[in-house]
């Protein structure tokens, strides 16, 4: 594939007297919250609210530059994570499934990559894989997202300085071991909980995944996180502590798995993970503060997951959002102790009221001193679904969840009851929320294409002269 250049040199002198006047950041924060609409956005901020007393806010709500980013890809108005993350990586549409490509699948250099040859340290950091769709954008260049393994290959060849996820999808294939051929570049291998130190100290280029284990596809979901369960905070510290010693650098932070909650139409999960991500930002944030004349900060989304709302039909004007709280784990979490202490059990066939128990006591459901009373529809409604599970019939099935018609109808009454609505169990063709703070952050506050944020970011450090 012949290469071609990610920005136009027309565009950069359109933007030369823009430029001129503000001062280049040194230090750039890019957060994508995947799958995150401003419906994800205003829920888990009314949520924190309502379920802390207070006025507690998003840590990115408070950004002073506000604005939205169309998502459509090349080739469909309703994108995917792969088109959309090229368009945010690269300033350039692209087809579905398609990686740092555009559509006659050319080679397109990520702004990242601009940026490293400018003298800029890098790092892309995850809660998902490090060569899933998001991050690969930044790096790698195929026309099928789910070529896991040359993806890896792609990494390894980056010259980035800093990579962190859950693990390597297929770290296995034809041209030898994933981590080897990493090593070999000269990357250090960081595995498992607890290695910030560690990391400040090393030499030379790092990756930090959570295990080595192929099938830790994400870090634990926030809801069911344990304390030794590695954080995409922990990884945005890790990356500032790695970075920074080398003067200007740039970071991506993607929160991988509010889509993936949304997919499954897990409105409490997708909540948990909003906030989680706003905690990785809030690092960033606090680093501003030391070096607010220096600092930028964009966040957005790739594109929004499910058609969430915070009102349903069922609720009219009145919202319960609080009652998401008796949730104590996620959709996957649910799928796996049900079936491992009902569904697989030799009584299953008479297991409902057991059933039910758990639902009470891992989400609430049936407890009518959270509101959160069974009738007898949902009674029936329940029953229905769990003779369908217990006959092998499933819902259609998340993309990254298991199928299981009975939680899936759980879960939708919890979110009924809360008055969250749902449109989709894919993603949408919603513009997404842009939020900025620091150098240049005026530029992010208008209704904009997704490819217009990259070349604002690449803009804006051209240097004054």
């Amino acid at each position: 594939m012949r290469r071609v250049l990610l920005f136009a040199i027309g565009l950069l002198l359109c933007s030369f007297t823009w430029a001129q006047k503000e001062t280049p950041p040194k230090y750039i924060f890019f957060f994508i919250g995947d799958g995150m609409g401003i419906s994800q956005v205003n829920s888990a901020e009314v949520y924190l609210q309502t379920t802390t007393k207070s006025n507690a806010r998003l840590s990115f709500t408070t950004f002073p530059e506000v604005g939205f980013a169309t998502t459509f890809a090349a080739n469909r108005y309703i994108t995917c994570s792969a088109a959309a993350g090229t368009a945010l990586a690269t300033g350039s549409k692209t087809n579905i499934n398609y990686i740092g490509i555009n559509p006659q699948k050319d080679t397109l250099i990520s702004f990242a990559s601009e940026l490293k040859n400018r003298g800029f340290a890098v790092g892309i950091i995850t809660s998902v894989s490090v060569d899933h769709a998001t991050p690969a954008c930044f790096y790698a260049h195929v026309d099928d997202r789910n070529k896991y393994y040359e993806i890896g290959t792609h990494l390894t060849k980056s010259g980035f300085d800093f990579f962190a996820g859950s693990t390597l999808l297929r770290p296995s294939g034809p041209k030898g071991d994933l981590y080897a051929m990493a090593k070999k570049s000269g990357y250090k291998i960081f595995l498992g909980p607890n290695k910030i130190d560690s990391i400040r100290v090393s030499k030379g280029p790092a990756v930090w995944l959570a295990t080595a284990d192929s099938s830790m596809s994400s870090l634990t979901s926030e809801i069911d996180r344990g304390v030794d369960d590695i954080t995409l905070p922990q990884f945005t510290k890790a990356a500032i502590a790695k970075l920074e010693k080398q003067g200007s650098f740039f970071l991506m932070a993607e929160g991988g798995k509010i889509d993936w909650s949304c997919h499954s139409n897990d409105a409490a999960g997708a909540i948990h993970e909003v906030l989680d991500f706003s905690s990785a930002i809030e690092v960033a944030l606090e680093f501003y503060k030391k070096h607010p004349d220096q600092t930028l900060i964009v966040v957005t989304a790739d594109h929004e997951t499910g058609g969430f709302s915070l009102g349903n039909n069922a609720n009219h004007y009145d919202s319960y959002i609080h009652r998401l709280s008796g949730q104590k784990m996620s959709y996957d979490l649910l799928v796996n102790i049900m079936e491992k202490e009902v569904f697989s059990q030799p009584d299953a066939a008479s297991g409902f009221e057991k059933a039910l128990e758990i639902l009470k006591v891992q989400t609430a459901l049936g407890d009518s001193t959270k509101g959160l009373k069974l009738v007898n529809a949902d009674i029936e409604n329940l029953r229905n679904a769990y003779n369908e599970t217990l006959k092998g019939r499933t819902n259609p099935k998340p993309m990254y969840s298991k199928s299981s018609k009975f939680i899936a109808t759980a879960i939708g009454l919890l979110n009924k009851k809360a008055g969250i609505g749902w449109t989709s169990g894919s993603h949408t063709g919603l513009p997404v929320p842009v939020f900025a703070i620091g150098c240049g952050a005026n530029r992010f506050s208008s209704f904009m294409d997704n490819t217009d944020i990259p070349k604002n970011i690449l803009q804006l450090t051209i240097p004054k002269r």
